[in-house]
């Protein structure tokens, strides 16, 4: 009796620790959190959310996927992966000494807390991939995508955040005029970019990309017409964000996409002319009317009057050469974990300019030094490789690597940003998936 009383427990346990997995993937867009500013949440006397110790709703999600699986994943750790364990253990020591003499330590242990976080997250997702319920997971995909695509469009036409209820699920208050927002300059004409629940256009753009190409990985569960409406919405989203590199990368993977999914239609041997007259003619005229929906001035001249005087590329290179600085001056253990700003020179003065490199390579390099670079950089190298031993989701899985190696050469927040910490990683637990034996 009491064998049984156990059994139940422990299904029960997987039963909630799952539950709180699909809550998690349902809000992983929101930002909703709690932020806390002691004295090391400063740098050059200025307040700065990087360095803000914040719980986030998705941070208590985790911590409940904690409680009710950690006894399981431990055991599965220490009977299968001994070694695997034992060296993430010497990496964490490692990154600590590093912390230790960095010029803020505070900041640095609350990083390697939440490092330690997301390997658990990533852990439990691995062992119990195959477990759970790729239905549910395509539901949820979908809602996000969905309803982000939707409130993003609204925002841009309404050109302002509605605030309301949505204040709950992060939404900032903003319109055009706000002191910081993000506007695309066309022509000396300011156009709004839309955050929807996120802190900047560009995390926007870069969770529809990922999210609905993760989504398609599961495509069979889920109705191809509402695979056709996920295309066009994540479009719509990631257009009107006037994200340059996510841009390009979804239309890269959208003309590849079709072209593959025609050239697999016409390998098939009952190929009749039903799909040419319908599948075939369906996709061509969406990809027209959205190309030919946004190929407007505005989105053309988003690119065309790109320049390299411009201050944002100006930052974004005097960045990057003080990170080159930094990496010079600490090759061993970097400056520390969650130390870039805090070594950053006097010139960087205002919380506008306080940011991270805007590339995770370099960003990495920086922080973690050259050993924390290569344990980084295994994790590419091993989804390189179990990517293409894959027979099934090749397309899938290469795009979602390069798209997170292509965005993360021009952006931070796979790094710094809850959301995009998240999203990375659950994207690279995923890469790393061992191919199913036949």
């Amino acid at each position: 009796m009491e064998k049984v009383g156990k059994e139940f427990w422990s299904l029960d346990q997987n039963k909630f620790s799952f539950v709180f997995f699909y809550l998690l993937i349902l809000f992983l867009p929101t930002q909703l959190g709690k932020h806390f500013f002691p004295p090391f949440s400063f740098a050059y006397g200025l307040r700065i959310d990087y360095l803000s110790p914040t719980l986030y709703l998705t941070d208590v999600l985790i911590l409940l996927i904690f409680i009710f699986s950690a006894k399981d994943v431990l055991t599965i750790l220490i009977r299968r992966y001994k070694k695997i364990l034992l060296y993430f253990l010497l990496f964490i020591i490692f990154l600590l000494t590093g912390v230790m003499v960095s010029k803020n330590p505070q900041v640095g242990v609350l990083g390697i807390f939440k490092i330690v976080e997301y390997v658990f997250l990533g852990t439990f997702f691995y062992l119990n991939f195959n477990k759970l319920n790729k239905k549910i997971l395509s539901i949820l995909l979908f809602t996000g995508i969905f309803f982000e695509s939707i409130l993003s469009l609204v925002q841009y036409l309404n050109k302002g955040s509605f605030q309301g209820l949505l204040y709950f699920l992060g939404e900032r208050s903003f319109n055009q005029q706000t002191p910081g927002i993000a506007n695309a300059s066309i022509n000396n004409e300011l156009i709004l970019r839309p955050y929807a629940t996120f802190s900047h256009p560009n995390i926007l753009a870069g969770y529809l990309l990922l999210s609905t190409v993760f989504l398609l990985s599961f495509k069979n569960t889920i109705n191809k017409y509402l695979i056709k409406i996920i295309l066009i919405i994540t479009t719509v989203g990631i257009f009107i964000s006037f994200s340059r590199i996510v841009i390009i990368a979804w239309l890269l993977f959208i003309v590849v996409y079709f072209l593959i999914s025609i050239g697999k239609k016409y390998k098939n041997p009952k190929l009749n002319t039903s799909f040419l007259g319908k599948e075939l003619v369906i996709s061509l005229v969406l990809i027209i009317f959205l190309l030919t929906m946004f190929s407007n001035t505005i989105l053309i001249e988003r690119f065309t009057l790109f320049s390299f005087s411009d201050e944002s590329i100006v930052q974004r290179l005097s960045l990057t050469s003080s990170s080159i600085n930094m990496i010079i001056k600490n090759p061993v253990f970097g400056v520390g974990v969650n130390n870039f700003l805090n070594n950053l020179e006097p010139s960087f003065n205002s919380p506008l300019l306080i940011q991270p490199v805007h590339n995770i390579f370099l960003l990495a390099l920086s922080q973690v030094g050259i050993v924390g670079f290569i344990v980084f950089m295994y994790l590419f190298i091993k989804s390189f490789v179990r990517t293409f031993t894959l027979k099934d989701n090749k397309f899938i899985k290469i795009s979602l690597l390069f798209s997170i190696c292509f965005i993360g050469l021009f952006d931070h927040y796979f790094l710094t940003i809850q959301q995009g910490q998240i999203l990375f990683t659950i994207i690279i637990s995923y890469l790393l998936l061992k191919p199913l034996k036949n």
